[in-house]
C-alpha cells in the first residue's frame, strides 16, 4: 500500500513542479483512460493538449488496493489554481502495477469539481490487506469475472428503471461507499448516500462500457455513460454524464460499490 500512496504523492507534487502534462505522460500506462467527461486515451489526450494551464495539486485520503498487490485506487480533494481563482474538487485515480518492472502505472483519471469544502482533510486510510505475491493468472477466470462484474452493472441499470434510485442502490453499496457527483461535495456511507439520492426525484439511465477486474478478483471497476431523467423534465437538474464505479467483492462473494464518481458532461 505504501508504494501505491508513494506514487500518487510523487505525481502530484510533480503536477505541481514540472506541470501537468509532463506529469501525466511520465505515470501513464499506454492504454490509460482519461475521462474529459467521456473516456478517451490517456496518452494521446495528454500529447495532443499543450495548453496546461494552472497548478494542479491533490492529496489521497482513502486508497484500496487488490490483495496480490497489483491494482489499485486513491481518492481524495484536489485544488486547481488559475490566476486568481481557486478550484475545488475530489479526484479518483485508479492504478495498475506493472508485473515485470513492478512500478505502479496510472490506469483510470477523472474528478469533478465542487464548492470549497468545509472540512478538513482526513489522513489516508486502507482497509486491504496485501499479500504482495504475484498470483497465477488464468485468461478464461478473469474473463469471467470482468463479465460478471459487467453483469452486475447492467443489473443496476435495469433495477433503476424499475425501483426509485435510492432503493435500487442501497443493496449494491459497501458500508463505506462513495458517491461523487459533479457540483455537489462527496456524499459518505449507505444512509447518507440513499438520502442523498431519495431527494431526486427522476430517474437514471446508465449505459455500461466495460469492466476490469484484479487477477485475485476481489477489486474492479466499470465505467459507462448516464443520464438523469428529472421527473419534472424541464427541471435543471436533468444532465448527461460518464460514470466510474469501484467494486469490490464483498465477505458473500457478490460486487459491492465502494466509490461511484459521476463527471457531468460539458
Amino acid at each position: 500500500m505504501s508504494s501505491l500512496l508513494k506514487a500518487e504523492t510523487d505525481f502530484s507534487k510533480d503536477c505541481a513542479a514540472r506541470g501537468q502534462q509532463k506529469a501525466f505522460l511520465k505515470v501513464m500506462a499506454g492504454d490509460a483512460i482519461l475521462f474529459k467527461p467521456d473516456p478517451v486515451n490517456g496518452p494521446g489526450f495528454v500529447s495532443r493538449k499543450i495548453d496546461f494551464k494552472g497548478i494542479l495539486t491533490w492529496t489521497p485520503t482513502w486508497a484500496e488496493i487488490s490483495k496480490d498487490g497489483y491494482f489499485g485506487y486513491t481518492t481524495g480533494p484536489y485544488t486547481y489554481l488559475l490566476n486568481d481563482s481557486t478550484f475545488y474538487g475530489e479526484y479518483l485515480s485508479i492504478w495498475k502495477r506493472d508485473p515485470y518492472t513492478a512500478n505502479w502505472q496510472l490506469f483510470v483519471d477523472a474528478g469533478i469539481v465542487h464548492p470549497k469544502p468545509k472540512y478538513a482533510g482526513t489522513a489516508v486510510s486502507y482497509p486491504l490487506t496485501v499479500t504482495t505475491k504475484y498470483p497465477k493468472i488464468y485468461p478464461r477466470v478473469i474473463d469471467a469475472s470482468k463479465n460478471i462484474l459487467l453483469s452486475s452493472d447492467v443489473l443496476l441499470a435495469t433495477l433503476l428503471n424499475t425501483r426509485t434510485v435510492d432503493k435500487a442502490y442501497k443493496d449494491y453499496l459497501s458500508p463505506e461507499a462513495t458517491l461523487l457527483v459533479d457540483g455537489r461535495l462527496p456524499v459518505r456511507g449507505v444512509d447518507s448516500i440513499t438520502a442523498f439520492l431519495a431527494k431526486r426525484k427522476g430517474s437514471f439511465r446508465n449505459t455500461a462500457k466495460a469492466a476490469f477486474v484484479s487477477f485475485t478478483r476481489d477489486l474492479g471497476f466499470t465505467y459507462g455513460s448516464g443520464e438523469f431523467i428529472s421527473a419534472y423534465r424541464k427541471h435543471p437538474a436533468d444532465y448527461r454524464f460518464s460514470y466510474v464505479r469501484i467494486w469490490k467483492k464483498a465477505s458473500d462473494g457478490l460486487w459491492r460499490i465502494a466509490v461511484e464518481m459521476q463527471i457531468a458532461a460539458n
